[in-house]
């Protein structure tokens, strides 16, 4: 079962039971172009991250063999870089029309409250309809498992293919 704890204390599983919670991070803190290059260069080599995803995300210029930094090209690069935000944007208005959405996108699975709306759950277990439910009247999603969905498709697949070779 998966489900919503009221409380943060603790909860007793039952036998044969699984408590699963999932909680997305954030990709850190602060404008990655501020981000000191050097720091940059660091994480490229502890293997933390790719020269290519430092130069595409950082906009930190380096020679990929050696890895040392290209100050001057990381400069450029990061001023080129904020000049093609600016032509980018979007007054805010606009942006929130085109982003904001009623709820998620019928294909994305998903459990919890959308925008404003807190007490209203969206529940889209993978592979069935969604619902609605209020916070309050939640008891728990029942989430298959991704390798029975798989063999639910393959049996179908199977039948379908039998009835074909029939006569």
């Amino acid at each position: 079962m998966f489900g919503a704890i009221a409380d943060a204390g603790e909860h007793e599983l039952a036998e044969g039971e699984i408590y699963m919670i999932c909680q997305g991070a954030g990709g850190g803190y602060g404008d990655v172009l501020e981000r000191e290059p050097l720091l940059v260069l660091k994480d490229v080599e502890e293997n933390l991250l790719s020269p290519g995803l430092a130069e595409d995300i950082y906009r930190v210029v380096m020679d990929h063999d050696t890895l040392i930094l290209d100050e001057l090209g990381t400069e450029r690069a990061r001023a080129a870089e904020r000049e093609a935000r600016k032509l980018r944007g979007r007054p805010f208005d606009e942006f929130c029309a085109a982003w904001l959405k009623p709820e998620p996108t019928a294909e994305l699975p998903s459990m919890g409250s959308w925008g404003d709306r807190v007490d209203d759950v969206i529940a889209t277990p993978p592979g069935e309809p969604r619902y609605r439910k209020k916070a309050s009247e939640m008891t728990g999603i029942l989430i298959s498992n991704p390798k029975d969905r798989r063999i639910h498709e393959l049996e179908a697949e199977v039948a379908l293919l039998k009835g074909l070779l029939e006569p």
